[in-house]
């Protein structure tokens, strides 16, 4: 990790929101930024401490909960030979969380690195060429100032990358550790590309840091999208650029259909406090899964413009009339990110309702529902459903 990254993301507590955060080096790298080590609130009633691994913050409010599933990912071993890495595999079935975990990473990393299939080359381009297209009319560096920009479900950190070319920094941020020690890895050699593990319903940032915010593909993959939009609104500047994709590719293993934002109340939100600048009613966006098969999903793609007076407040403290719309139930954390009376365990991220126990997957017992809600990076997994994509990451 750079040092730097605490100054000009404007980094909080995961925990208390209050205070700043300071690095406490434990191994250096041979660039000067941290290997490992420790990064820890300055609240004087706080003081809470999250890990830097392999050069990764993780910033997650329930530290315990989240290395109590996801321990296994951080610690597997990368450094073995294939031919050992396949004997130390072999017990495992098809559908065990490890197996299910690097095929979802492989599949990232063939959407934002690798070569398109031949026969899909013409669609992949799409979705790329639209991010590209908007970055390239409505926003850029900004003489005088640092422009920063947030990748929210960032994955394996390609469109991260993109942020940086036109901006000064970009930090992307996702749950799945080893996604974003693989986007780490992939984008190292990019000037301003950093990640961390974070929460996309609370990011640990300060309000209005962000002169650019990608949601991509993300909104229908948690369990509290109005909390996810709300709290990537907040982050952003004034007159900053938020770039929403999304396939509304819901399930209730998931999220509860109340919590589910539909089209119209999407555009209706955006057309509250944005200026549409670009919208593309269905952009193909290319999920490869392996050499002979590829997920096309059709998503709305919307680049707008944050209003003056926007953000700060729930995106569902007052019901919004839109024709045709069917409003679901609000939910009852309506508000402000970070506000203190939130409730701990309703502001925990929820990454799926599936469990991966020794035995591997399975699905939840209905007791189990509202308490893997709660959980953090449980490893929950949409593979079992037929569909490429699992809670917790976009893109």
């Amino acid at each position: 990790m750079d040092p730097t990254l605490l100054e000009w993301t404007r980094m909080v507590c995961p925990v208390c929101r209050a205070g700043g955060l300071r690095a406490e080096v434990g191994v250096a790298g041979a660039g000067g930024e941290i290997r490992h080590g420790v990064l820890r609130c300055g609240h004087a009633g706080c003081g809470a401490a999250r890990p830097i691994i392999d050069g990764i913050p993780i910033l997650v409010e329930d530290w315990v909960e989240y290395a109590s599933s996801e321990r296994w990912m951080i610690l597997r071993r990368r450094d073995l030979p294939a031919a050992i890495g396949a004997m130390l595999d072999a017990p495992l079935a098809d559908d065990h969380a490890e197996v299910i975990r690097r095929r979802h990473l492989a599949s990232y990393r063939a959407s934002h690195f690798g070569p398109p299939a031949p026969e899909a080359a013409g669609l992949s381009g799409e979705f790329a060429a639209f991010l590209e297209g908007a970055l390239g009319r409505f926003a850029g560096r900004v003489p005088g100032r640092q422009t920063v920009g947030l990748d929210a479900g960032c994955a394996t950190g390609g469109y991260t990358a993109m942020l940086a070319r036109h901006l000064d920094c970009a930090v992307g941020i996702d749950l799945h550790f080893e996604r974003v020690r693989a986007a780490a890895e992939e984008c190292g050699a990019a000037p301003g590309a950093a990640f961390l593990v974070a929460n996309a319903e609370d990011p640990p940032f300060e309000a209005e840091t962000f002169d650019v915010v990608f949601a991509l593909n993300v909104l229908d993959s948690t369990a509290l999208p109005r909390r996810v939009l709300d709290s990537l609104m907040r982050c952003l500047r004034v007159g900053g650029l938020l770039v929403v994709t999304t396939p509304f590719d819901y399930s209730t293993m998931y999220s509860a259909r109340k919590d589910w934002i539909s089209e119209p109340e999407l555009m209706g939100l955006l057309a509250r406090d944005f200026e549409v600048l670009e919208d593309r009613a269905r952009l193909p966006w290319v999920l490869p899964i392996h050499g002979r098969r590829c997920d096309v999903f059709w998503v709305r793609a919307v680049a707008a413009r944050k209003r003056a007076g926007a953000g700060g407040r729930s995106v569902m403290v007052e019901p919004i009339a839109v024709p045709g719309l069917v409003t679901f139930p609000q939910h009852r954390g309506c508000l402000p990110a970070g506000d203190a009376r939130h409730d701990k365990q309703d502001r925990r991220r929820a990454v799926g309702l599936l469990r991966f126990g020794r035995r591997g997957w399975r699905p939840p017992r209905p007791a189990q529902q509202a308490e893997t809600r709660q959980a953090q990076g449980n490893g929950g997994e949409r593979s079992g459903f037929g569909n490429g994509r699992d809670p917790g990451s976009g893109e």
